[in-house]
């Protein structure tokens, strides 16, 4: 390209020098001045951000910002169990089960906690902008593209006073949504503090209190037990299926004795069952059988009795007892103690709790017999941590008596 030679005077008749080409352009270096140009009406850059976008964003922050804070209402405002009222109520599938918790049946539990597990290590450690190989990697939809400038100038431009162009973003809208931003960070805020810390399974006080819907019932998946909470009591020990249930968990055991020495004691305790105050535990006696035989020629009269005790005999007193799991391959051990022949002036029986009394005759030959007998379509016995039972035996001088006593009893 060449160039013509042009001069110019000014006002103070200095002279300039102006370059023009071929066909009559100046060429005009601006960059150490600043051009004044009109914008009032130019119109938007493609991919501009619009007025009409962000009133349709605000417009969704605005429902958002609802939608938590109803959802904020919604959920319980503390950790921990607390009442039903305050509990968020849950439903169950009506084509599922919830499986009763045992250590079978913690599968579900597991696989969620290594679930979360391999989440987390999938994820980057820290946030914000860290190096390649320890960032997330993601791809762009096929259907999307980003837009680019390459220019990579800085083009310098005043624009102080420009008007904003039709339908651009303005402070107003920007307010706005600020607000909205600002209940939605406030409720996850506080959403948050109502969620448990971590996930996996974890204490009462650090979980999510839920209740069931007053319309539903969650129906028990464990084999021997195909029946709704609903209709089961919460001491678990009233049905029968709930003891089939106990014993598999190696929670039921039975005691059994036979006193053959035929003595002629008036007071005689075939035995002591006890609950130490730090067993944690509930006794339930369910099944029990306690009779005396005799056949000799004095006539007398035979009572027996199943008291109550509210201080534990010494060992020392009697002889101790260990009773026999009734799931056979278990390893639990009874937290009761139990002592048989107990010497019956070392201790103090209190209310009496169930007793027969009978006179036997003096025919000879015959044998003669006495028994309290309490079973499952009875009552129950439940004895709590610091209490026990003594059986007692009133003989009245008979000779060739002898009692026994058969137990079977839950601890929970």
């Amino acid at each position: 390209m060449s160039y013509v030679k042009l001069t110019a005077k000014n006002s103070s008749n200095t002279t300039t020098e102006l370059k023009c080409n071929d066909s009559g352009s100046i060429n005009i270096d601006g960059s150490a001045v600043t051009q004044p140009i009109s914008a009032s009406s130019l119109p938007l850059p493609s991919g501009a951000a619009t007025l009409t976008e962000q009133q349709t964003q605000s417009t969704s922050l605005s429902t958002i910002a609802g939608d938590t804070t109803s959802i904020d209402g919604k959920l319980p405002t503390t950790l921990g169990q607390t009442t039903k009222a305050s509990s968020l109520s849950v439903t169950v599938a009506s084509d599922d089960t919830v499986a009763v918790s045992d250590s079978t049946a913690q599968t579900s539990l597991s696989t969620i906690a290594g679930d979360t597990t391999s989440i987390d290590g999938k994820l980057p450690t820290t946030l914000g902008q860290t190096t390649k190989a320890s960032s997330l990697s993601v791809t762009i939809a096929s259907d999307d593209t980003i837009n680019i400038d390459g220019s990579a100038v800085t083009q310098p431009i005043s624009a102080a006073s420009l008007p904003l162009p039709t339908g651009a973003a303005t402070l107003t809208e920007q307010q706005t949504q600020s607000t909205s931003l600002s209940t939605i960070a406030g409720d996850t805020t506080s959403i948050d503090g109502k969620l448990p810390t971590t996930l996996g399974q974890t204490t009462k006080a650090n979980s999510i209190s839920v209740t069931i819907a007053s319309d539903d019932t969650v129906a028990v998946s464990d084999s021997t037990a195909q029946t709704s909470l609903s209709s089961i009591k919460t001491d678990y020990v009233d049905r029968r299926i709930n003891l089939q249930y106990q014993r598999s968990l190696g929670n039921c055991y039975s005691l059994a004795l036979v006193d053959a020495t035929g003595t002629t004691n008036n007071n005689f305790y075939l035995a002591t069952l006890f609950n130490p105050s730090a067993s944690g535990k509930t006794m339930y006696i369910y099944d029990l059988n306690f009779g005396a035989n005799q056949t000799d020629l004095t006539s007398g009269t035979v009572l027996l009795q199943v008291l109550k005790l509210t201080s534990a005999p010494s060992s020392s007193n009697g002889t101790i007892k260990t009773p026999t799991n009734m799931k056979l391959s278990s390893t639990n051990t009874s937290y009761m103690d139990i002592l048989r022949d107990v010497d019956p002036l070392t201790i103090s029986p209190g209310d009496v709790i169930y007793n027969s009394k009978q006179t036997f005759s003096t025919t000879s030959g015959d044998m003669e017999y006495i028994e309290i007998d309490l079973n499952l379509k009875d009552d129950m016995i439940e004895i709590p941590e610091g209490y026990g039972i003594v059986l007692k035996v009133n003989r009245n001088s008979l000779q060739d008596m002898f009692s026994h006593c058969n137990i079977k009893y839950v601890e929970l």
